[in-house]
């Protein structure tokens, strides 16, 4: 009885940056068919002199991660991955990009309505509903599919004259400190942020975001919460929310880099 009150206790105290729409459970029954949008990943070299600058060999290694990544999330799960070439439908399809943009931005403007990177209670983050609307659906009907997955990552790597200065930095703090040495921010970071959005009504179904270190593994812990396909399963297939003690956002708690392009 002890341990259940206390377990009781616990959950009631328990927050989370998960959000999971309130009519999961029957909305995933008539998703089967899913198609992962384009990956939207900026990575930068922030340098000593402030030039900074994308560093794109390491943006697309990432991005083919994540794209094997989802596949295999989805498909462990019992989702169908629609392979749909993106590219070549926008040049046959002018208004694709612009839907794609629109469910970008939308995703954007939820966020504020998601509460987005904040720890709430469970019971809150249970009962939260955000649309992305037209935007959602567009994008689904043209790949064929029931539901979008989009996915984000920034991060960011330092250049070794930009580590030496706040290395440098860290060893004042540590004279300060009594030899304690702190360091002020970590040689490289990233975030990442994933959601599966109903292509039949544009909602938000599930989303998270998760901070870290530099590399795709941060998107494939984040994914490993992704809902299952629950299509003809009594018992919800949903996994729990992970447990967190304060926000999680691409600018405040992990001192990472700003988002990527669209962000915020």
């Amino acid at each position: 009885m002890l341990a259940a009150v206390l377990l009781a206790s616990l959950s009631a105290c328990g927050t989370t940056t998960t959000r999971t729409h309130p009519d999961i459970a029957e909305q995933l029954k008539s998703i089967k068919r899913v198609v992962v949008a384009p990956p939207e990943i900026e990575v930068t070299l922030i340098t000593f002199t402030g030039e900074n600058e994308r560093i794109e060999e390491v943006e697309s290694q990432i991005r083919t991660e994540l794209l094997t990544i989802a596949r295999k999330e989805l498909e462990e799960g019992g989702y169908q991955v629609v392979d749909f070439d993106f590219e070549a439908a926008k040049q046959e399809d002018d208004t694709l990009a612009y839907s794609i943009t629109e469910f970008v931005s939308g995703y954007d403007n939820a966020k504020e309505e998601l509460q987005h990177g904040k720890a709430i209670s469970l019971d809150e983050a249970n009962s939260i509903r955000a649309s992305l609307g037209e935007a959602a659906t567009r994008v689904a009907a043209a790949a064929d599919a029931d539901a979008v997955l989009l996915i984000r990552f920034g991060g960011f790597q330092k250049s070794g004259g930009q580590v030496a200065k706040d290395v440098g930095t860290s060893i004042l703090v540590g004279v300060l400190t009594l030899g304690a040495v702190i360091p002020i921010q970590p040689a490289s970071g990233a975030f990442t942020e994933v959601a599966l959005v109903d292509g039949y009504t544009g909602d938000v179904l599930w989303t998270d975001i998760r901070g870290g270190a530099l590399g795709s593994e941060l998107t494939d812990s984040l994914m490993d919460q992704l809902p299952d396909d629950i299509d003809g399963i009594d018992d919800v297939g949903v996994v729990e929310p992970v447990l967190v003690s304060g926000a999680v956002t691409p600018d405040a708690g992990i001192g990472l880099a700003q988002p990527a392009s669209g962000d915020k």
